[in-house]
């Protein structure tokens, strides 16, 4: 079982590399949004972002179909999360 959950976490921190390695992220959010979009059950998405990306994540997220769209702040007030619900 130590194994699993070793190979487990590899695999976790091998795409959380990836995803934050990207050249072009809005490609990538834009992706996930449009699997959200696509799943009829999926009617709330939260976005962890980075600083000074919340407009645009938020407009991305507006332009997928999520019709109600704020930012959350973390605790030393910087937009962190964009939550969007449709």
């Amino acid at each position: 079982i130590e194994r699993e959950q070793a190979a487990a976490r590899r695999a976790m921190m091998a795409g959380a590399e990836a995803l934050s390695g990207l050249d072009n992220e809005p490609d990538a959010i834009r992706a996930l949004l449009t699997q959200a979009t696509a799943r009829d059950r999926v009617r709330t998405v939260a976005l962890e972002i980075g600083v000074g990306q919340a407009q645009a994540v938020g407009e991305l997220a507006h332009a997928a179909g999520f019709l109600t769209v704020r930012a959350e702040r973390d605790l030393a007030g910087i937009e962190r999360v964009i939550v969007g619900s449709r």
